[in-house]
């Protein structure tokens, strides 16, 4: 009979089963905790060097074995990293990237042209004045003339605008070339 079979089935074995299973899980929970306990401690041992030390002594300690194991490596690839630095904005056109002129700093991109000015005092919106034309440009901060000349090509004058940064200590202006692909270079003529 089946029936007979079916009361068999849950009565002792599943019994047996959660016994059994209970029994193995502590003791595996029981294993595991000893093993955590004795790295713990292990793992305290191995740090008396820090009270000798004082604090961070052992910090310093470690920091040298990485730097012996191979911090040398990205230690000097940082050392090198200055060399290249100027290299890499050679890669790139050399018609883009920074140019440092007097009193400001400008560079091109595709259409735009941009223009950092630092002033020596920060300046408010009223305290600014530019003049956008298509061959030149007029920039005022302070009532002083930071900018006035002859643009290296012509530009969009309704596509120019201008933005104080940095708490008015810095003055951005953006032209738009009217022809993209004229490689300015210079900023003005």
């Amino acid at each position: 009979g089946s029936s007979s079979g079916l009361e068999f089935n849950p009565g002792p074995i599943t019994d047996i089963g959660k016994k059994g299973f209970r029994t193995a899980y502590t003791a595996m929970a029981e294993k595991a905790g000893l093993s955590l306990v004795q790295w713990f401690e292990t793992w305290l041992q191995s740090l008396p060097e820090e009270k000798e030390a004082g604090p961070g002594g052992m910090d310093m300690e470690t920091l040298q074995n990485m730097m012996g194991k191979g911090g040398g490596a990205p230690g000097g690839a940082k050392g090198g990293g200055k060399g290249p630095g100027t290299g890499y904005s050679e890669n790139q056109n050399t018609e883009e990237g920074e140019k440092q002129e007097d009193g400001y700093t400008w560079s091109q991109k595709g259409e735009e042209v941009q223009i950092a000015f630092n002033l020596s005092q920060a300046a408010s919106k009223k305290d600014v004045k530019v003049v956008f034309k298509q061959t030149s440009i007029v920039v005022q901060a302070n009532g002083q003339t930071l900018l006035d000349g002859l643009l290296n090509g012509k530009v969009e004058t309704e596509d120019c605008t201008w933005c104080l940064v940095n708490g008015g200590t810095e003055l951005n202006v953006m032209l738009t070339k009217q022809n993209e692909s004229d490689k300015w270079t210079g900023l003005l003529k």
